[in-house]
């Protein structure tokens, strides 16, 4: 093993950049595509693909994300793993890790200014962003202070922040694709309120 991957699903791990034909699923892409255009209108909307695994949940995705690529979005992916379900909230700290560009070599004062740069698009206070920064395991900045909370304090007020993910947000539309939710963390369960895909 040399390093981590920066493959961020196992559906691309095992089947590499080459998708096979979609076949058969027409009606499924229409479904989707109609959803998709009453969140453009500003009707929220979501939809949950389930099923047993193999059956093409993530290549639907992935021709819905072929189908949108001329449109302005912002595609959000969250991975649960049955190897981090001890973790609180890894789904959102992995996908932040991605927006901000985190590479395995950055050290803490790097991180801290690439997460600084991906949280300036959204302009949010000193407090979310300290609180974020321990989110992600990055040490006090005298410049984003760390409010004095109790660790469940803090917890409650993470949460309680409007979107975990808004770092990210410099399109104009959102479509979130969670996957592996079996797995999720119970702090991860607890927080899930999904929220429409709207303009941002």
């Amino acid at each position: 093993m040399l390093g981590e991957s920066t493959v961020e699903s196992r559906f691309e791990a095992l089947r590499g950049p080459a998708l096979s034909p979609l076949v058969g699923r027409d009606e499924e892409i229409d479904l989707l595509l109609r959803r998709w255009a009453r969140a453009r209108s500003g009707e929220g909307q979501i939809v949950l693909l389930s099923g047993e695994p193999g059956i093409g949940k993530s290549r639907l995705a992935a021709a819905l994300e072929e189908q949108l690529q001329a449109e302005p979005h912002l595609r959000l992916r969250y991975f649960c793993s049955p190897y981090h379900q001890d973790s609180a909230l890894f789904p959102f700290i992995d996908q932040l890790g991605h927006a901000a560009g985190f590479v395995h070599d950055d050290g803490p004062a790097a991180r801290l200014e690439k997460l600084e740069a991906v949280l300036a698009r959204a302009a949010p206070p000193d407090e979310d962003v300290a609180l974020l920064a321990d989110l992600l395991s990055l040490p006090a900045s005298e410049r984003h202070p760390l409010p004095n909370l109790s660790p469940q304090r803090k917890k409650e007020t993470t949460l309680e922040r409007p979107d975990l993910a808004r770092a990210a947000r410099s399109h104009s539309r959102v479509c979130p694709q969670p996957a592996g939710a079996a797995h999720r963390d119970p702090t991860a369960r607890s927080s899930s309120r999904p929220g429409p895909a709207s303009p941002g």
